[in-house]
């Protein structure tokens, strides 16, 4: 009888649908306890997980009741989200909110997990032994897939058993006759050494690109094919040292612990002129760190987060030749794959000096648009690099007297990624030249590399001017982090059309008027948007 009456029967409706959805969540979770069962899951270990093993098995039983799960969730969010809160009556209205927000998140969560448990049989060795390479990359030295790869190692997996090779420096692989790689890539990259030495294949900020250049190199250096490539480095192991404690090794008079990491691998080891001891500090530090990773017992809440937070961020990046595999990492969000926004706001650094005084250097990015009634945007990027290195002692760190730069000098390439269709550019460091200066593209994208140099306690500035079409109603701006030690302070001020104010905004901003802003730190995307009304 309500549901005849006009202004009631919207509510009736409503009503039906979130019980439905409440029915299908409810199978779901029959379904959740049903894998649990299958793995014999207690809610606290990784399931079939004994040091150094993955009982696949147990991990293949979990897939058909996940995959349900993930179904019933996937159809229970439809159809949460096909109901509108507008003209309901308050509490209907609450519970629709609270239902897509509720059930959406589940719907993903459980999404990834069948996902995974699709993933890491193959990926760990069911079908036949794989061969993957390790690189332990230094984030002192920036690159624009993390940092300079130091060090390597080999970890062959055969029916969920792992067995890690000690890791050694990489600048022992030399170098190679050049690969093949995309005319874009070979363009961007061939100069600095990317197709020829182990040393340069991380200067593409897309992991994918830089994991296929290792593969071949290795490939071409006469070794052992590769199955794939897991990129890591300081910030992931110190994610990991929460999760399984500290790991102790004789190399290092210290315990290796999550809150010094970093600094040991990206600095303390360099502080000497001896380049072989220190690469040797390096290997035998990651190799300490890796066996304890694959050999402890962990727990799944904390080393789940750790491996969650690390791919997120771009600190911990795998590649799989198979494609199948590799389609899978991409939609868990681990491949590393570089998502390129349609208006960008990305700057990749690479270290142009042969110290790694970049530990102490400081990058800020500063993006102010002004968007006109005619349909384009006036945009400066404002790129800040402050270098905080003492001037001595002389150390692999911070440089010696013999080198092209002075000791504690940084010298940093950097990318700024434009859209596709930027126009009028120009760019100046400190008011003056930059001591390169290319406009090139990439990704589809428009590139500005410079180069900022910053002397021992000093700061260099570099600005990037361009004109773009843009909605007079609406901007939106893609902000894509690179992974680092220390991450950029990104700000954003965007004047919209004529002063309008501002209706809508993304949560992460603030809003002045017509004027949208935005400060922070990120370590993953965001998307930065704001719509007016005349």
């Amino acid at each position: 009888m309500a549901g005849a009456l006009p202004w009631v029967g919207d509510d009736v409706e409503a009503a039906r649908t979130l019980t439905e959805v409440a029915g299908l969540a409810s199978e779901a979770g029959v379904r959740l306890a049903d894998a649990a069962g299958a793995v014999g899951w207690d809610g606290t270990s990784i399931p079939g997980y004994a040091p150094g093993r993955l009982d696949l098995a147990v991990i293949e039983g979990a897939v058909p009741p996940l995959e349900e799960a993930a179904g019933m969730l996937r159809r229970a969010s439809e159809l949460a989200g096909s109901l509108d809160t507008e003209g309901k009556l308050a509490p209907i209205g609450e519970a629709i909110t609270t239902v897509k927000d509720l059930v959406g998140d589940r719907s993903r969560q459980v999404a990834r997990a069948a996902a995974l448990a699709r993933l890491l049989p193959g990926l760990l060795g069911a079908d036949g032994p794989r061969t993957y390479a390790i690189v332990m990359m230094t984030l002192s030295d920036a690159r624009g897939s993390g940092g300079y790869p130091g060090s390597y190692g080999v970890l062959r997996i055969e029916d969920g058993r792992f067995e890690l090779e000690q890791l050694a420096p990489t600048g022992q692989l030399g170098r190679v006759r050049p690969v093949e790689a995309s005319d874009e890539v070979t363009r961007r990259y061939a100069r600095f050494g990317g197709l020829t030495h182990f040393i340069s294949s991380t200067y593409s900020p897309d992991w994918p690109t830089a994991a296929q250049l290792w593969m071949r190199m290795w490939e071409a250096s006469g070794r052992e094919p590769l199955d794939g490539v897991i990129g890591s480095d300081s910030v992931w192991m110190s994610y990991v040292l929460e999760a399984i404690g500290p790991v102790r090794t004789a190399v290092w008079p210290e315990a290796i612990a999550a809150d010094n990491v970093s600094q040991i691998l990206d600095a303390d080891t360099m502080r000497t002129l001896d380049h072989e001891g220190s690469d040797a500090w390096q290997a035998a530090i990651a190799t300490a760190l890796w066996q304890a990773m694959v050999t402890r017992p962990v727990a799944a809440e904390p080393f789940g987060d750790a491996v969650s937070r690390a791919t997120a961020e771009r600190h911990l990046q795998v590649y799989s030749a198979d494609p199948g595999e590799e389609a899978l990492l991409e939609t868990l969000g681990a491949s590393g794959r570089l998502d390129m926004p349609e208006n960008p706001l990305m700057v990749s650094w690479s270290g142009f000096v042969g110290s790694r005084t970049g530990y102490f250097a400081e990058k800020a990015v500063d993006y102010r648009a002004t968007v006109r009634e005619d349909g384009t945007a006036e945009v400066t990027i404002t790129l800040t690099l402050t270098n905080t290195a003492p001037t001595e002692p002389e150390s692999l760190l911070l440089g010696q007297e013999a080198d092209n730069f002075d000791v504690g000098e940084y010298a940093a390439a950097a990318s700024v990624y434009l859209p596709a269709e930027a126009r009028g550019i120009r760019s100046k460091v400190d008011g003056g030249r930059s001591l390169v200066e290319l406009l090139e593209r990439e990704f589809g994208r428009r590139v500005v590399l410079t180069v900022l140099v910053a002397a021992a306690g000093q700061e260099t500035t570099a600005d990037i001017s361009f004109r773009i079409p843009v909605d007079p109603e609406a901007f939106e701006l893609g902000i894509v982090p690179q992974p680092e030690l220390r991450p950029a302070l990104i700000s954003v001020t965007a004047v919209l059309a004529g002063g309008h104010d501002i209706l809508s905004s993304s949560p992460d901003a603030t809003v002045r008027g017509g004027t949208l802003m935005y400060r922070g730190t990120p370590t993953t995307p965001i998307t930065i948007w704001a719509t007016t009304r005349g």
